[in-house]
């Protein structure tokens, strides 16, 4: 894995024609990933439910989480937090955050974290090792820090293990924060990234950090927004919007009617969306996908289709085999291409992704 090491007081990533490390490099990144993983308290049941009573009581838990890191180990923690809740992305951001901080290593903290979490630790890596601040011995960055690198940070072989588009939704959480909460400023920053599928992942995750990290729908604006103001990505954006209109029409039908009345660019969006909405409807009966995504023309139909498999395949994978077995002709090719691209993958149609 390519090393990422804090040097003169700053995260410096490593560029992506970077050589593998040396043997001495590779032993030392080992011996730094053993201080946090393995530990003794790993498996033991009792010290697992003490932090579970204070995880669950405290205010913040990120601090809870640092003190239990080198009891636990970031294994230990990681198992108790899935056995807890199997998708804790959220979790996932804070555990990622204090393992860095503890290790000082991104390359050891990006292992640690592996896809765990459903990535939500990776997630938080990333995110605090441009943010920095606090105790950590890295530079609190700022948005002219990281725009002369976006091209590097997540090229091929440059962020370890991480899938790019994995990597570069990770630094979109970190730039709607350095931005200051400026969706504007954090998806022109996303601009940088090539190819462009790469900005396309780094806006979902800038989305992500703005409607599931705690930003309220502002007073008189639509169940859209965001998707309304900022339109280049729309699937991006809907991703995690699309809830609130599933919320506010009160069933998946009122809420497709919904987004047929769109532009056709959000309503691929909006579609995309309304699909990620029914991975627990689909778990249980992906027979049913065609009928679920069955509505508005042949573009919606298959982002609906994508929106819905590209994570059911993620943490699901039979049910969306099953799912695709379920569909015929063009539907059925397209989500067997939604399941080998998954999440992150670079060989999506992005032309239905993309505003033009």
């Amino acid at each position: 894995m390519a090393k990422f090491r804090a040097l003169a007081g700053f995260v410096l990533l490593a560029w992506a024609g970077a050589t593998e490390a040396q043997a001495p490099a590779a032993e030392a990144h080992r011996a730094e990933l053993a201080t946090i993983t393995n530990l003794a308290g790993r498996g033991d049941l009792a010290l697992r439910e003490r932090f579970l009573g204070e995880y669950g009581a405290a205010p913040a838990r990120h601090e809870v989480i640092g003190r239990w890191l080198p009891v636990l180990g970031a294994d230990g923690l990681l198992d108790v937090l899935e056995a807890r809740n199997s998708f804790c992305h959220t979790e996932g951001h804070d555990l990622g955050a204090e393992i860095l901080l503890r290790v000082k290593d991104l390359g050891v903290a990006l292992a640690a974290c592996g896809q765990r979490c459903t990535t939500g630790c990776t997630h938080g890596v990333l995110k605090q090792a441009f943010l920095g601040g606090g105790g950590s011995p890295f530079k609190h960055a700022t948005l002219a820090d990281v725009r002369p690198r976006i091209r590097e940070i997540c090229a091929g072989g440059a962020a370890g293990d991480v899938e790019p588009g994995n990597c570069a939704h990770g630094v979109g959480h970190a730039l709607l924060v350095l931005g200051g909460g400026d969706l504007g400023v954090a998806l022109g920053h996303c601009g940088a990234f090539t190819p462009r599928a790469l900005a396309y992942y780094c806006a979902s995750g800038v989305f992500m950090e703005y409607v599931t990290g705690g930003e309220s729908r502002p007073a008189g604006r639509s169940i859209h927004h965001p998707c309304e103001a900022h339109t280049e990505y729309p699937p991006a954006c809907y991703k995690y919007a699309a809830w609130r209109i599933l919320q506010a029409r009160g069933t998946l039908d009122a809420a497709a009617a919904e987004c047929l009345t769109l532009a056709p660019h959000l309503r691929r969006g909006c579609s995309y969306g309304l699909g990620s909405t029914q991975m627990k409807e689909l778990d249980q009966a992906p027979e049913r996908l065609g009928h679920v995504c069955g509505f508005g023309d042949a573009d919606d139909r298959l982002m609906c289709v994508n929106g819905a498999v590209e994570i059911l395949a993620a943490y699901r994978p039979f049910a969306a085999a099953t799912a695709c077995r379920a569909l015929s002709g063009e539907l059925a090719e397209a989500c067997r291409v939604a399941v080998r691209e998954g999440r992150y993958g670079l060989g999506k149609p992005f032309r239905l992704y993309f505003r033009e």
